[in-house]
């Protein structure tokens, strides 16, 4: 998946706008962090058992947080900036690798 970047002024609610996703998705390369994609994040808490959907797109979900913090929520993944050979809003993409 990356590195994700976090804006956590937009990951509180269960606003989804297009123009400002809750995550922007990295590559490191050897010229820095290369932009690939947007993570679109609603905490299953704001949803009223709603699954949310983007365009009708439904969100994967409702999953656990992936860190102690992080509350069970619905992600959208959205390979904008680099060919998803499973899909542009598929949740993994095989096409990219990241260090270790």
């Amino acid at each position: 998946m990356g590195v994700h970047s976090l804006h956590p002024g937009l990951a509180g609610d269960a606003e989804i706008d297009p123009a400002r996703p809750e995550l922007l998705l990295y590559v490191p390369t050897d010229d820095g962090a290369r932009l690939v994609g947007v993570e679109y994040f609603v905490a299953a808490a704001a949803t009223d058992g709603v699954r949310p959907q983007l365009y009708g797109v439904p969100f994967d979900g409702p999953m656990a947080g992936h860190s102690p913090e992080m509350p069970e929520h619905y992600d959208l993944h959205v390979w904008t900036w680099h060919h998803n050979p499973d899909g542009m809003t598929a949740q993994w993409n095989p096409a990219l690798t990241c260090p270790d």
